[in-house]
């Protein structure tokens, strides 16, 4: 048996969280008004910058966070659509950093690419790689 790097378990981990996220956040955008609205004082700008289209969006996020279900269901059990679909959501996430960068947001925008480039390259990694089948 192959011993797993602690960067696998963390990076199953926050796939497992993000859906939660989602799918919360996607509830909230869908049927506001619930005890769950509280997640937005964490961010209370973007919450109103999505009130415009909660419906919508809401639904994109409870979407979404299915498919960071299965992601961190194929990332644990170690299947290479996982791993796929893990550098593909990061991959993303990169490119939506990118559009921050050129639309202004500098600093954050430069940090978050940094961030995200980082993360692929671990993901890519040999020792990594190798782990899904």
């Amino acid at each position: 048996m192959q011993t797993k790097p602690i960067g696998f378990y963390l990076t199953g981990i926050f796939l497992s969280l993000a859906a939660l996220l989602l799918l919360v956040a996607g509830i909230t955008l869908v049927w506001p008004g619930t005890p769950m609205d509280a997640i937005w004082l964490v961010n209370e700008k973007s919450h109103v910058e999505l009130t415009a289209y909660a419906l919508s969006i809401g639904i994109l996020f409870l979407i979404l966070s299915q498919v960071f279900v299965l992601t961190a269901r194929g990332w644990f059990k170690q299947r290479k659509w996982g791993w796929l679909s893990t550098i593909g959501i990061f991959a993303a996430n990169l490119a939506g950093d990118m559009v921050r960068l050129v639309s202004g947001d500098f600093a954050s925008g430069l940090m978050s690419i940094t961030i995200a480039g980082l993360i692929i390259f671990y993901l890519t990694r040999p020792k990594i790689k190798g782990l899904f089948r």
